[in-house]
C-alpha cells in the first residue's frame, strides 16, 4: 500500500514588511508574500531577485581551484598538449563536456572528448575505459565526475598524466591528488552547482585569459544540466537557470534547436519543467539505454539533417524508455516488503539505465527512500533516491562494510556491491534508516503563505507569479489556499482516466481546477461539495483562447472538523531529536495546523493551547495501556483505526491505541500498515511467552520523555 500524506502549512510572514515591499515595486500582495517568505525584505534585493541581469554571473565568488585550472589549462593550450575532456552519461555529463569542447576548440586543435559506456565501463573514472584512451592524451579534464576517484588518478600520474578534476559531487575523506575544481571542498563557496555549472565557472575564468567571449549558449546548457540534475534553483543556479531560459529565443545551436522543435516546444518561454519532464529525458535516453555519445554528437554537429536525424532517435528511444520503466517499476512494487524502511528491490534482468528513474517512482509511490540493483554476473549494481531531508549517501557511509563502490549527494546515488554481500546490506540500511528516517520526511508538506479569492486568478497576477521562476527544487510554485469553494461539477479526464477535473464556483466566477493522479480523490468529491484548495495557478491554451487553470494539489471539505492523527505520530516519532521542550517543532506544528485549517474549531473553545497540548500528551500510553492493547489485539488478531476523528472520548481512545501499536511494530509483534482513511494493524505470529523489552523502543522512550518534560514545564 502506498504511502500520501499531506499536511497543510502556513509560512507565517511579517505582514508589514510585505505591503511595504508591495507599495514600493507595485507588487501584489500574494507575490510580495512570497518575497519576504524568502527573507527577501528589501526593494533593492527583491528587484535583484526578480530581474537577475548577466553582470550578476561576473560578480559570483570563485571557489577554491577555479583560477589554477584556468592557468594551467591556458598554459597546456599555449604547449600544444593533447587534452581530453572525460565526461559522464547523464544530462549533467553531457552538458559539461559539450561546452567545454566547443570552448576549447576554438584556441586547440588537440582536444578531444570521451564518455563511459552506462552499460560496460559505468560511472565515473574507471581504469579499464581509460586504457582504451590513455595513448591519446596529455591532460585529462573531468566533468562532473572524478572527486572518488583517488586510484584511477594515481595510474594516471604513474602514466605520466596531468589531470583536472572538476566535479560537484560529494567528495570522502580521501582525495583525488590532483588539481581538484568541487565547490564541496570550498566551504565559502555556493554549494550546489551542478557539474554543467562548475564547468561555466571555469569558462568564465578561461574567458578572461584568453578573451574570447563566452557564446550565450553555453548558458542555455548550463540551465539545462542544472534542471536535469535536479539541483536546488536558488542564488547562483537561480540565476544561471533564469538567464539561461531567457536566452532561448537566441539560441543558435541546431541540435538542441532541432531537440527543442520535436518535443513540440517553441523557443519562446521555455520553462524549467518544459526542461525537466520533455527535453531532459530524451538526452538521458541514450545514455540510458544506448551510447551519450549520440547527444553529445547531436549538441555538436553542424548539419541541420544530421541533427534531425538524431532527434528523432532520441524521441524514439525515450518511448522505448518508457515502457521499459513501467514493467519495471511494477516488477519492483511485487517485491516490497511494507515492513521495510528502505525499499531495496534487485533483478539481474534489469536495464542499468532505467533503474534510477524506477528507484525515484518508488520513493514517490511509496513515500520511503529506495534503491534498486540490477546484476551482471557477481556484482550488483545500483541506483538509489531519498526523500525529505533523508541523507542517503551519510545512510550509504554506515554501510560502507558492505559497498564496493559508491557516491552521490544526500538525495541520489549510485553503488556497487557482490551480489552475496545483498542481504547484509539490506538488513544495515533498513537499520540505518529506521533510526534516522523522520515521520515527517515521509509527509508531503504543502506550503503557502497566502490565501487568495477569485479577484486574483487573472493574467496580471499570473504574470506576477512567473517573475519568481524558474521553478522546481528550492523554489517550488508557489500555492495559494482558497476557502470555501463549491464544487459545480466533477469527471476523470486522461487516457487512463486517472486525472480529476472540477468546475469550481469561487465567488461566483467558475474555475476549472485539474488534479493529476487522483482517481482516489475523485470518488471523495461531488456536486455541489464546498471544499477549500491548495491550488498553483497557470495558463492553458484551448482552440488559440488562453484561460487561467488551478492545479490542485491538495482539497478539504470546507469546515472539516477532523483531526489527522499523523500530525501527533510526527510529534512523537521525532520527540528525541528536538531539545527545546514546550516550544518544539512538531507540536506547534500540530497546532497550528489545526488552527489554520480549520480542524478542530469546536476545540479551540473547549482548550487554550496549553490544556490542548496536555490532552494530547495525557493521553500517550503508558506501560499498564500496553498490556492491556496488547492483548486486545492478541485477541482479535486485526484492528482498524479511523486516521481523522470528531469525537473528544474517541481522540483519547485511539490514541492510545495507535501508539501503543506502533511500539508493537517497532519491536517486531504487529504490523502497521494504511488503506484509505485507516491504519490497519495485525499482529505478527511469534511467541506469545516472548518478553517485550519496551525500552528498545524508541517511540516508548520518546513517550516517556515527552511526559517526563511536559510535567517538569507545567
Amino acid at each position: 500500500m502506498n504511502f500520501h500524506k499531506n499536511i497543510w502549512i502556513e509560512k507565517k510572514i511579517n505582514q508589514s514588511t510585505s505591503k511595504n515591499l508591495a507599495q514600493e515595486l507595485g507588487l501584489f500582495l500574494p507575490v510580495s508574500d512570497i518575497l519576504v517568505s524568502k527573507n527577501i525584505l528589501s526593494s533593492q534585493s527583491a528587484e535583484k531577485f526578480l530581474y537577475p541581469k548577466y553582470q550578476d554571473l561576473e560578480v559570483m565568488k570563485l571557489f577554491t581551484g577555479i583560477d589554477d585550472a584556468a592557468l594551467l589549462i591556458k598554459r597546456s593550450i599555449e604547449e600544444n598538449k593533447r587534452i581530453m575532456i572525460y565526461g559522464d552519461y547523464d544530462v549533467d555529463g553531457i552538458t559539461s563536456t559539450v561546452i567545454l569542447y566547443d570552448y576549447l576548440s576554438k584556441s586547440c586543435d588537440n582536444v578531444k572528448y570521451f564518455v563511459p559506456n552506462r552499460h560496460d565501463d559505468g560511472y565515473g573514472l574507471n581504469r579499464e575505459a581509460l586504457d582504451t584512451i590513455i595513448d591519446d592524451f596529455d591532460v585529462l579534464i573531468t566533468v562532473d565526475c572524478g572527486i572518488t576517484s583517488v586510484s584511477e588518478v594515481e595510474y594516471l600520474l604513474s602514466r605520466d598524466k596531468v589531470i583536472i578534476i572538476t566535479d560537484h559531487h560529494e567528495p570522502k575523506e580521501s582525495v583525488p591528488r590532483t588539481l581538484l575544481v568541487n565547490p564541496k571542498l570550498d566551504m565559502d563557496s555556493f554549494q550546489y552547482y551542478a557539474g554543467v555549472g562548475v564547468v561555466y565557472r571555469l569558462l568564465q575564468e578561461l574567458s578572461k585569459l584568453d578573451g574570447i567571449t563566452l557564446d550565450t549558449d553555453y548558458l542555455v546548457f548550463a540551465a539545462l544540466g542544472t534542471i536535469a540534475d535536479l539541483m536546488p534553483l536558488i542564488e547562483d543556479n537561480r540565476t544561471i537557470v533564469k538567464l539561461g531560459l531567457e536566452s532561448m529565443p537566441e539560441l543558435k545551436n541546431i541540435g538542441l534547436k532541432s531537440l527543442i522543435e520535436h518535443s513540440n516546444l517553441k523557443l519562446i518561454n521555455i520553462t524549467a519543467g518544459d526542461i525537466a519532464f520533455k527535453i531532459a529525458p530524451k538526452i538521458n535516453a541514450s545514455g540510458r539505454l544506448t551510447s551519450a555519445m549520440a547527444a553529445i554528437e547531436l549538441f555538436l554537429t553542424k548539419d541541420v539533417e544530421r541533427a534531425d536525424n538524431i532527434a528523432t532517435e532520441l524521441g524514439i528511444l525515450n518511448e522505448e524508455r518508457k515502457k521499459i520503466e513501467i514493467e519495471r517499476l511494477e516488477d519492483a512494487k511485487k517485491q516490497v516488503d511494507s515492513n521495510d524502511a528502505c525499499i531495496i528491490v534487485k533483478n539481474k534482468d534489469w536495464n542499468d539505465g532505467v533503474i534510477g528513474i524506477v528507484a525515484s517512482r518508488l520513493t514517490e509511490f511509496y513515500r520511503k527512500p529506495a534503491i534498486v540493483f540490477t546484476q551482471n554476473g557477481r556484482i550488483l549494481k545500483g541506483s538509489g533516491r531519498s526523500i525529505g531531508e533523508f541523507n542517503l549517501l551519510e545512510a550509504l557511509d554506515s554501510t560502507n562494510e558492505y559497498i564496493s563502490k559508491y557516491g552521490g549527494h544526500q538525495y541520489a546515488a549510485g553503488l556497487s556491491l557482490e551480489a552475496d554481500q545483498f542481504e547484509n546490506f539490506k538488513q544495515s540500511l533498513n537499520s540505518h534508516t529506521k533510526n534516522f528516517l523522520k515521520y515527517e520526511d515521509r509527509l508531503i508538506k504543502l506550503t503557502y503563505t497566502s490565501d487568495i479569492g477569485s479577484k486574483m486568478i487573472n493574467r496580471n497576477f499570473l504574470d506576477q507569479i512567473n517573475l519568481l521562476s524558474p521553478f522546481g527544487i528550492g523554489n517550488s510554485k508557489p500555492m495559494f489556499l482558497i476557502k470555501n469553494v463549491q464544487v459545480d461539477n466533477t469527471k476523470l479526464m486522461g487516457k487512463s482516466a486517472d486525472h480529476l477535473k472540477m468546475h469550481l464556483n469561487i465567488d461566483n466566477r467558475v474555475v476549472d481546477g485539474i488534479m493529476f493522479n487522483a482517481k482516489e480523490e475523485y470518488k471523495k468529491v461531488k456536486k455541489g461539495d464546498k471544499i477549500d484548495i491548495i491550488a498553483t495557478l497557470d495558463k492553458n491554451i484551448f482552440l488559440g483562447i488562453e484561460y487561467i487553470n488551478l492545479y490542485i494539489k491538495d482539497f478539504k471539505k470546507t469546515n472539516d472538523n477532523s483531526v489527522d492523527i499523523n500530525q501527533i505520530i510526527a510529534i512523537v516519532n521525532n520527540y528525541h531529536q528536538i531539545k527545546n521542550k514546550e516550544n518544539n517543532i512538531y507540536i506547534n506544528l500540530i497546532l497550528n495546523n489545526i488552527k489554520n485549517t480549520n480542524k478542530l474549531g469546536y476545540a479551540d473553545k473547549i482548550f487554550n493551547e496549553k490544556s490542548l497540548k496536555n490532552f494530547i500528551v495525557e493521553n500517550l500510553p503508558v506501560r499498564e495501556n500496553l498490556v492491556r492493547n496488547y492483548n486486545l489485539l492478541l485477541n482479535k488478531k486485526e484492528v482498524n483505526i479511523q486516521k481523522f476523528f470528531l469525537d473528544l472520548e474517541k481522540i483519547r481512545i485511539d490514541l492510545l491505541l495507535i501508539f501503543s501499536f506502533l511500539i508493537f511494530e517497532e519491536l517486531g509483534f504487529a504490523v502497521v500498515s494504511e488503506k484509505d482513511n485507516y491504519f490497519i494493524i495485525k499482529m505478527m505470529d511469534h511467541n506469545v511467552n516472548k518478553k517485550m523489552n519496551l525500552n528498545d523502543s524508541v517511540i516508548y522512550r520518546n513517550i516517556n520523555k515527552i511526559k517526563e518534560d511536559w510535567n517538569e514545564f507545567r
